[in-house]
């Protein structure tokens, strides 16, 4: 997902307020992220937080 925008797992992380680790489980999937992040997330990939959070409900 950070890929998108070359920014680095450690900015992604700041920004929805959790540490490297805890941001590369949700990558890999091991943990769910929750529905206030998948917001920032939209955000900073400029794209519909309405149309991510359809997603995120949906799996």
């Amino acid at each position: 997902m950070h890929e998108e925008r070359q920014m680095p797992q450690r900015q992604f992380a700041a920004a929805l307020e959790i540490n490297t680790a805890t941001y590369c489980k949700i990558e890999k999937g091991e943990r769910r992220v929750k529905a206030e992040q998948v917001v920032i997330i939209a955000g900073l990939l400029q794209t519909d937080k309405d149309e991510l959070l359809a997603l995120w409900l949906a799996d």
